[in-house]
């Protein structure tokens, strides 16, 4: 599904940038959050900004967002607003419903009341930090699900020279290499048959278990 339209509850750092970036990508945003002053501050920078008490359901349904292609709930630690928030947008049809909790808890209540996919930023930020501290060759990584990740790494020196064919990761190592970087330009259709030189970087998708072993 191509994601045209969203809307964003909460209009914190997350849900600004989410908000931003998705409208500066061309896509249309929708924002509600209660507090005028950050309204304000959106209205140019997005399709649509509304001041809604996020706490009202019947006034969250007034909104009719029932058209949008996903919704994506940051209300922070406000529990009570993020289940009025995903409940309202299941209720008027919304699809995709992502929601931000604060910990596992949190996560499993959003996800019983509709939610479809849970963003836990500060655990994964420390994760993060975590990863790139224990993997000095790590530039980056996205978890796509429990268990599941997207890392970007330099080469090892010993890769150098040699091709993603004689490297063979996905037999060796179980993990798939999806793009290289090089010279910040991605590229995603590798051939396998020319030699990586000094620098590159490998984006591979894997287990986490057996990334981790890669890493090593």
């Amino acid at each position: 599904m191509e994601v045209k339209e969203i809307a964003v509850f909460g209009l914190g750092r997350m849900g600004k940038a989410v908000a931003t970036r998705f409208s500066e990508s061309g896509g249309q945003v929708i924002v509600i959050d209660n507090d005028q002053k950050v309204i304000d501050e959106m209205a140019d920078k997005v399709a649509y900004a509304v001041k809604v008490d996020v706490n009202d359901i019947d006034a969250l349904k007034s909104l009719s967002i029932g058209n949008v292609d996903v919704a994506v709930i940051t209300l922070g630690e406000n529990l009570e607003a993020s289940i009025m928030a995903i409940i309202a947008c299941k209720e008027m049809g919304v699809q995709t419903v992502y929601a931000r909790a604060k910990d596992k808890l949190q996560g499993r209540i959003l996800k019983k009341v509709g939610a479809d996919i849970i963003m836990h930023p500060e655990e994964e930020m420390g994760e993060k930090i975590a990863k790139t501290l224990r993997y000095e060759n790590l530039r980056d990584f996205i978890n796509l699900e429990e268990g599941v990740s997207i890392i970007e790494a330099v080469i090892p020196k010993q890769w150098v020279g040699k091709t993603l064919m004689e490297l063979n990761l996905r037999k060796k190592h179980g993990v798939n290499v999806i793009a290289i970087r090089k010279d910040e330009k991605i590229i995603t259709n590798v051939d396998a048959d020319k030699p990586l030189s000094v620098g590159i970087y490998v984006i591979v998708i894997g287990e986490d278990k057996k990334l981790d072993k890669l890493l090593k």
